[in-house]
């Protein structure tokens, strides 16, 4: 049954309506909500993470023409991109950014030739690029550019040069760290001197230089598997439950964002454990009892059936309020991790979160069992403001 506030938004929202309305259900994923974002890097890296969930979806492809790879409703993709302000301002602009301006750059401005070697790796985020345009002294007035872009038949290059301190290119979004290659907006002078006028040019700004030509190479990728546990007992409140789906959430952001072939696996336990999706993993609420042994046993047999220790790296994560079943059980543990888990991992993390109601006691365990096993790290967090130092703990040794 509809009801008049959503009848009063429907016609507020006016032609777009099933557009805005898709788009709110997306942004109600837990991915999307507003999340503790302790520094730049994390929230770079979650609005990475966020990009390439909704370019997955095909949350561009509405920017962008039929024959090249799009579905040709820009108006759709404006307000896409507008709605992204529900869920974060700086993914709003990212993806602004990404797809409007700098994919708007190559598909309005490129030949056929850019088409193909770049909207699609646009749309696919396999390429990020960035908008350089505004300069210190003239803002966005294209006209009164400085910088030129000066063809050298000899090496059949153009030669991009801002010469004064008021060329210099200002508000370059991606540009400090993520973007590859940049559309950059200057004067085009051919070899007899003369000025053509402004001109839009697709330069690399990092290292990597495949983009100079229209052939990729594959690059080498190194696997490796996480495998996250969470407690979801009754004892992990609401608060504790959240502070784990913050911290997980990020260290799978980051890997994901640092490391090409990793597979990421998600382990649930209470009293029995099992596998499930990455969203439920973010968004489920159980309760009952506490058996940790039964997640290290999913885990183990999930190594030994399908992960060998010569082809795979292998990082397992658990995290719970360290209360457990019982010492028996404690014991099975800890027999599991020297027998089964700990031989075939580069290393093993266990975050203990504060809790009024859990006994804390697995971690002591834990660190009386294996005071000198350098694969098997351990972090307490006592709160959300704890979350950076725990990542700290666990991906600052370099295994």
């Amino acid at each position: 049954m509809t009801t008049t506030a959503e009848h009063l938004r429907n016609t507020l929202d006016g032609r777009w309506r099933d557009v805005k309305n898709r788009m709110r259900e997306e942004l109600s994923n837990e991915v999307f909500r507003p999340h503790y974002t302790p520094n730049t890097v994390i929230a770079r890296t979650k609005v990475g993470e966020q990009m390439k969930i909704m370019a997955a979806h095909g949350a561009a492809e509405d920017g962008f023409k039929k024959e090249h790879g799009g579905n040709g409703d820009v108006a759709a993709a404006v307000t896409r991109i507008e709605m992204l302000a529900m869920s974060d301002l700086s993914l709003m602009v990212k993806a602004g950014v990404q797809w409007g301006l700098f994919g708007g750059a190559i598909e309005n401005l490129g030949t056929e030739r850019h088409h193909q070697a770049y909207v699609p790796r646009i749309i696919s985020l396999d390429l990020l690029g960035c908008f350089a345009m505004t300069e210190t002294g003239h803002g966005s007035d294209v006209q009164s550019l400085e910088t030129t872009a000066t063809y050298d038949a000899s090496t059949q290059e153009f030669i991009i040069d801002s010469p004064t301190r008021t060329s210099r290119k200002d508000y370059i979004g991606g540009a400090a760290e993520t973007a590859t290659v940049a559309a950059v907006f200057a004067q085009l002078i051919t070899p007899d001197g003369m000025g053509h006028g402004v001109h839009c040019f697709v330069v690399p700004i990092r290292d990597d230089r495949r983009y100079r030509s229209w052939r990729s190479e594959p690059e080498p990728q190194s696997n490796a598997v996480i495998v996250y546990m969470m407690d979801v007992s009754g004892s992990m409140g609401d608060e504790q439950k959240e502070i784990v789906r913050i911290e997980s959430f990020w260290i799978d952001t980051w890997l994901r964002s640092q490391y090409q072939g990793i597979e990421s696996r998600y382990i649930i336990h209470d009293a029995m454990a099992k596998e499930v999706d990455r969203d439920t993993f973010f968004r489920t609420r159980e309760s009952g009892g506490t058996m940790i042994s039964s997640a290290y046993k999913l885990c183990a047999k999930m190594i030994e059936d399908e992960y060998p220790p010569d082809q795979w790296n292998i990082y397992p994560f658990h995290f719970s309020d360290g209360d457990n079943w019982s010492v028996d059980d404690t014991v099975t543990c800890v027999e599991l991790l020297r027998g089964k888990i700990l031989p075939l991992c580069n290393q093993f993390a266990y975050g203990q979160v504060e809790s009024p109601y859990g006994s804390g006691q697995f971690i002591k365990d834990l660190q009386e069992h294996f005071p000198e096993e350098e694969r098997l790290v351990t972090s307490e967090i006592k709160g959300k403001e704890a979350i950076m130092d725990s990542i700290r703990d666990f991906l600052g040794k370099g295994k």
